[in-house]
Parts: C-alpha cells; sequence; structure tokens
C-alpha cells in the first residue's frame, strides 16, 4: 500500500487489560490484511473502510480489544515519537538550523512580511487576560504582533514585554501603525530582540514577576532539545502562581501529515522524524504531543492546569473544501511554593 493511501479509522480503547497487545500487528481474515496499532490509548485499524463485521471480530476475539466503526473518521499521524533522530544527516541539520535560526527567520519575514494572521480568538481561549486589573505578560516569540495588539485593544490594562530572536521581524513590528498607538496609550509596553535559548536575561525583566508568559505557536520552531530550557527561562519569569498560556500545531496537524507524505529527496522541506521538519529556508515545523508538554512540565516543575488537543475546522470557500486542524492548548503554572529565590522587583526598570 501507498504512502498516500492510507487512512486511519480509530475509537478509544476501553478495555483495562491489553497485556497481549502489541504494538502494531498483522492479521489476515478472508484472504485480507489489516493493520491494527496502539497509539497514545487510541485503536488505530488500518484501511478501516474495508473491514467487515467479521474482521472487527476477528480482532476483538485475538486482543480482547473493543473496536466499533465511527463515521469515517480519518486522522494523521497522531501517534507519540521521538522527535530526535539517529541519522547523522539529520542531526547536522538540527545543529545547523538551530544555529542560525535568528537568520533564518530574518530571512522569512523579509520575505513574507506579516504573513501571520491575527489572533482575534486568543481571548476567548484564555479568558483571564480580559480581567480588568492590571497584568503584567511576558510574550516569546512576537513576531509582527499578531498577539500583543488585538489582546492590547481588547484589554488596556495589559502591561506587555514582548520579545523575538528575529530583529527583522521586531523592526516590522515596530513599523505598523498599531505599535504607534500601542505605545501611545501604554508607554510601558516592551518590544525588543532576545533569544532566551542563547542569551541572558536583560536587566529589565524581573524575575517572579510575570502574571502570564504568552507562548503561542512559537515552541513548534524550536528544536526539541531545547524545549525544557525554554520554559525553565520562562518559569524564572514568571511570580509564583503565574502561568504559561501556550497553543501550538499538534501531531495530527493536517500540515504534518502534509510535511510527512513528502519523500527524503523533496526540495521542499527536510524530514528529521515523522514529526519534526525542516522547511527550505530553514526554519523549524516540529508537531507536538501533549505527552511531550506533560514530560516538559514534569522537568520544570510546572504545575499543568490544561494539556488537550483542540480540534478546529476551516473552511476554503473559494474551493469548498473543509480541513480539519489540530492543536494543543496548555495552561502551565508555577508553584506557590517554588524554590527558587523571591525577587521583590515589582516595576520593570
Amino acid at each position: 500500500m501507498n504512502k498516500e493511501e492510507k487512512t486511519f479509522k480509530y475509537e478509544p480503547y476501553t478495555e483495562s487489560s491489553l497485556t497481549n497487545y502489541n504494538n502494531s500487528f498483522i492479521y489476515k481474515v478472508e484472504e485480507k490484511k489489516i493493520k491494527v496499532e496502539r497509539r497514545n490509548e487510541e485503536i488505530f485499524v488500518e484501511n478501516g473502510n474495508n473491514n467487515n463485521n467479521e474482521e472487527i471480530k476477528a480482532v476483538k476475539k485475538n486482543n480482547s480489544t473493543i473496536l466499533k466503526e465511527k463515521n469515517n473518521e480519518v486522522v494523521y499521524g497522531k501517534e507519540y515519537k521521538p522527535y530526535e533522530s539517529t541519522d547523522v544527516k539529520s542531526k547536522k541539520w538540527i545543529v545547523e538550523c538551530t544555529e542560525n535560526s535568528s537568520k533564518y527567520w530574518d530571512n522569512f519575514y523579509k520575505i513574507q512580511g506579516t504573513a501571520y494572521k491575527t489572533r482575534y480568538y486568543l481571548h476567548k481561549e484564555y479568558p483571564q487576560l480580559l480581567e480588568e486589573r492590571k497584568q503584567n505578560i511576558l510574550e516569546m516569540g512576537c513576531g509582527v504582533g499578531s498577539t500583543i495588539f488585538p489582546l492590547q485593544e481588547k484589554n488596556p490594562n495589559l502591561n506587555f514585554c514582548s520579545f523575538d530572536f528575529s530583529e527583522e521581524c521586531i523592526n516590522i513590528l515596530k513599523s505598523r501603525e498599531e505599535y504607534e498607538n500601542l505605545m501611545a496609550n501604554n508607554p510601558l509596553t516592551k518590544v525588543f530582540v532576545w533569544d532566551p535559548v542563547t542569551e541572558d536575561s536583560p536587566d529589565f525583566i524581573p524575575e517572579n514577576y510575570f502574571d502570564y508568559c504568552l507562548l503561542i505557536f512559537v515552541l513548534g520552531s524550536i528544536a526539541p532539545h531545547l524545549h525544557t530550557k525554554v520554559f525553565d527561562v520562562l518559569k524564572r519569569h514568571l511570580k509564583p502562581g503565574g502561568s504559561i498560556l501556550f497553543r501550538d500545531h499538534a501531531v495530527g496537524d493536517i500540515k504534518n501529515q502534509i510535511f510527512s507524505n513528502r519523500n527524503e529527496k523533496s526540495l521542499i522541506s527536510k524530514k528529521v522524524s515523522e514529526n519534526y521538519h525542516i522547511r527550505r529556508d530553514g526554519t523549524q515545523a516540529i508537531f507536538l504531543s501533549t505527552e511531550h508538554m506533560e514530560n516538559i512540565c514534569k522537568e520544570s516543575n510546572l504545575v499543568i492546569d490544561t494539556n488537550k488537543y483542540v480540534n478546529r475546522q476551516t473552511t476554503n470557500v473559494k474551493l469548498g473544501t473543509d480541513t480539519k486542524r489540530e492543536f494543543i492548548k496548555g495552561i502551565y503554572t508555577k508553584p506557590l511554593d517554588d524554590n527558587e529565590e523571591n525577587n521583590n522587583n515589582n516595576n520593570i526598570k
């Protein structure tokens, strides 16, 4: 079967005992093959549309696992795999793209400009940002202002400290009319260039200070082995009880499947692993799982308030097509009794 022909139907398993259940196996029933895989506590049946009741019964009998038909729902690549590759060439790609990430993103913004859409929906996803009180927000990966401008418009009480490691995108942000209005209404706003992975924190960013750190579609562009370091840096600047508000592309997203279908000789992207790709321009695309985020929070000693997949359907009116998108929404909180030394600096210098 060609890769492009693969489809998966799934149903969460309901049996508590799966002691005889292998990661992947094939049964031959009535001269046809069905492949069953266990992925993230879900059952996937390859070529599910061709499975009749007898085949389902055979799988159930041999695995003590209940499989049900489910309205031809299709998911792509929804499985948790380590992101690191043992391939020498892939490791070289990762090192090169990580060391030159700011340069690659500068080139991206020189060509694309304000390519990313304004995120008018964030106040609905995170209503705590609408509270009528002064809140200090640290935003990593602010880009050209897709997050800061709509949120500041919704709630002028938000004091933003926003940064990005691309100097080009910061220049574009500061050249926009919305930035002038923002600074006129809230002069405490700071927008600057900083790479928290390779550089120490600027002196004007106090520790144990911010109510929230925004990490919106950023982590998926940073090599996975640096994710814990990113969270450690953000946590250091959060006040005890403060939270990282997180959103990014998930492993089940259609874009992940599009990347995965490209072969190793593709001129458009390079495949490091099933959920880790490097685009032609050198920028990285990592599709994240809730398991990965749970591991990061555990390593950084953050409490998980929310860590879930969010499904959305987008419609292309012109083409008349619907596309299912999948993201991760997370709220990860710094414990009130965190052992880090409390910094009483309550004002940005």
